[in-house]
C-alpha cells in the first residue's frame, strides 16, 4: 500500500503493469485502447478477462461486458496490499482465474484524514498533463467495534496525439 502511494501513479493499472506477470498491451497509454477508458490488468498476456480481480477475497461488480473489473473504481488510499497469484490459481478459484488472481486487500481500520495529489507531464514540451487529487478519511465508532472509511479521487489525463511529435507525425 505504501508503494502505491509513493509511486504516485495516476491509476492502479500503471502501478501493476511493470510486474513481470502483467502484460501492459492495450492500456490507457496505447493508441486506440480497446478498453474504453477502463484500467484493467492483463496477467500473462492472456487477456484481462482471463484473470480474476478480487477485493478482500471477494468478487466485485464487473465493469464491462467482457467481465473485467475497472481498477479505477478502487480508491488507492484505502489499499493495504496487493497479492498477485499466477501459478495454479485456476485450480483454487476456477475457470475465471486461468491466467491468475489479483487480490486487493483494503485497510479495515483507517483513521484520520489523508490528502494526496500528483502531477506529471512530458518534457520538454510540457503537454499531456496528468494529475490526480484524492482524499481518504475515516474513523472508528461503537467503542472501536466498527470502522467507516471513505475514499474520493479525481484523475485527469490529457490526450497526446502522434501528430504532436515530429518523429511520429508521418505515418
Amino acid at each position: 500500500g505504501e508503494e502505491v502511494v509513493q509511486n504516485a501513479d495516476i491509476t492502479l493499472e500503471t502501478f501493476l503493469n511493470p510486474l513481470p506477470q502483467a502484460n501492459p498491451a492495450g492500456t490507457t497509454t496505447s493508441n486506440n485502447p480497446p478498453n474504453g477508458g477502463q484500467a484493467n490488468i492483463n496477467l500473462r498476456g492472456l487477456g484481462s478477462n482471463r484473470n480474476l480481480v478480487l477485493i478482500d477475497g471477494r468478487r466485485p461488480m464487473v465493469s464491462s461486458l467482457a467481465q473485467t473489473v475497472d481498477l479505477n473504481t478502487i480508491p488507492q488510499g484505502l489499499i493495504e496490499r496487493i497479492e498477485v497469484v499466477t501459478g495454479g490459481a485456476g485450480a483454487t478459484y476456477g475457470a475465471d482465474a486461468i491466467s491468475g488472481v489479483v487480490n486487493i486487500i483494503m485497510k479495515d481500520d483507517f483513521e484520520g484524514l489523508e490528502l494526496r495529489s500528483t502531477y506529471a507531464n512530458t518534457l520538454p514540451e510540457f503537454d499531456a498533463q496528468e494529475y490526480q487529487v484524492s482524499a481518504t478519511f475515516g474513523g472508528n465508532f461503537a467503542d472501536n467495534r466498527g470502522n467507516m472509511a471513505f475514499g474520493v479521487e479525481y484523475a485527469n489525463r490529457e490526450a497526446l496525439f502522434k501528430s504532436q511529435r515530429a518523429f511520429a507525425s508521418q505515418a
